[in-house]
């Protein structure tokens, strides 16, 4: 066992120590792993809050609605997900809400949606946006994200970030800021561990990749993290660390969702 903790190459030691043949070259959430960021369903207590992130889309791109609780102590899990092509925006808002009741949580426990920016535009031939229309159709409480995409993805590795420590037992015992129902949120999970760096900017992922419902997971977190630098860790790799000296110059206070 000793062996393997020695391993240099992390990517390799990731899968020979614990199994773990997510982790690939290239892969952009290197922090993901399978039994540490999915749990099995259970009930949500009353008292937490409900949050939805939502990324438009219609053919061949879906559109995707990701649902989350936080616990007491903040801690984040996806409880659910939505996945629609060739959906009409009102149909789409109303299975949200159909959904919603479905899992016996009342719509207005709902704090907040967020969904893409771009949704904001108008259609030449209503006036209205897709914003307007899944409001219509019962979303609650929906805004535009704040878009910018470095910053959003370093929210997600804050969130994922794994915390290794002992029991009493002197076991490792690893934690995370937030985890994803493991049966109800399939798409999330096959393709977030997907996703590679771009070629053209490493700092970013490359969106050839499946990244819908990493970009609804995005919108929640930038707005639910914000716009704090965590510490950097001095073990992380040097992409790692270079993509949080960018934070402050890409990132914006979110006080005002209209211009």
């Amino acid at each position: 066992l000793a062996d393997l903790y020695s391993i240099k190459d992390p990517l390799l030691r990731q899968q020979l120590l614990y199994g773990d043949w997510d982790a690939h070259v290239g892969q952009y959430f290197r922090e993901w792993e399978f039994h540490v960021h999915t749990c099995t369903e259970f009930e949500i207590p009353k008292n937490w809050k409900i949050y939805l992130g939502i990324d438009w889309g219609y053919f061949p791109r879906p559109a995707v609605c990701l649902w989350f609780a936080i616990n007491e102590y903040g801690k984040v899990y996806v409880i659910m997900e939505l996945v629609r092509h060739r959906t009409l925006e009102d149909d789409f808002g109303k299975q949200i809400v159909e959904m919603t009741e479905k899992m016996d949580i009342d719509i207005s426990r709902i704090e907040w949606s967020v969904i893409d920016r771009s949704c904001r535009r108008p259609s030449s031939d209503t006036g209205k946006n897709t914003i307007d229309n899944l409001t219509a159709a019962g979303v609650p409480g929906l805004f535009p994200s704040d878009s910018s995409r470095v910053p959003g993805w370093l929210c997600i590795r804050k969130l994922l970030r794994v915390h290794t420590n002992k029991n009493e037992q002197g076991e490792i015992v690893k934690s995370t800021g937030m985890q994803i129902f493991r049966h109800n949120c399939p798409y999330l999970i096959e393709t977030l561990p997907t996703l590679i760096h771009s070629e053209k900017n490493p700092m970013d992922l490359d969106t050839d990749g499946l990244d819908d419902p990493a970009d609804a997971l995005r919108f929640f977190a930038k707005q639910y993290v914000g716009t704090a630098t965590p510490d950097i860790d001095p073990t992380e790799d040097w992409l790692s660390q270079e993509m949080w000296k960018v934070v402050d110059k890409q990132s914006q206070p979110q006080a005002n969702y209209d211009e």
